[in-house]
């Protein structure tokens, strides 16, 4: 029995866009990074201060005086790793879900983000609590490891650049 050749090449074609429509629909159903939806990796930017984190103040240092406390001795860097900035932003989403504190950290880091439509996150901290924009939390201790890795790695990389 001899098949029409439009009906095979018709048949072929509905597999084919059944394949690419199921394909579709399986990867929006797995979402790895929740935040990549909502941020795109375009046009986020974001700045890091920081102070060595076991610097002692004889006073607490808020995050808005940051800067003229520590002047000369906190080092900044621009960060292009759009990967940790979005994993910055979706935990400043998930720990304002949670309870927050009624103090203030001793600020010994400040991180500035602003995304692609200017929405803006301030992340203050030392390593037990984080300040995000008006609100004092307490600070996962696997947040603060993988930030004092960032912080880390780039004091190498800017005393890598300057020699």
């Amino acid at each position: 029995m001899k098949t029409n050749p439009i009906f095979r090449w018709t048949l072929l074609g509905g597999m084919l866009i059944f394949l690419i429509f199921f394909s579709f629909s399986i990867r929006s159903g797995r979402s790895v990074e929740p935040s990549a939806a909502v941020y795109p990796p375009k046009g986020i930017k974001a700045e890091i201060k920081w102070v060595d984190p076991d610097i002692q103040t004889v006073i607490p240092v808020p995050c808005a005086d940051f800067e003229r406390f520590f002047k000369d001795r906190y080092q900044s860097r621009h960060l292009a790793n759009e990967r940790i900035i979005r994993e910055w932003v979706v935990f400043a989403e998930k720990i304002s879900r949670s309870k927050p504190v009624r103090r203030q950290p001793d600020t010994r880091f400040k991180i500035n983000i602003t995304n692609h439509d200017s929405t803006r996150y301030q992340i203050c901290g030392n390593r037990f609590l984080v300040y995000i924009n008006g609100h004092t939390y307490h600070a996962p201790p696997a947040f603060i490891q993988r930030l004092l890795k960032v912080m880390d790695s780039l004091r190498a990389e800017k005393e890598t650049f300057s020699r």
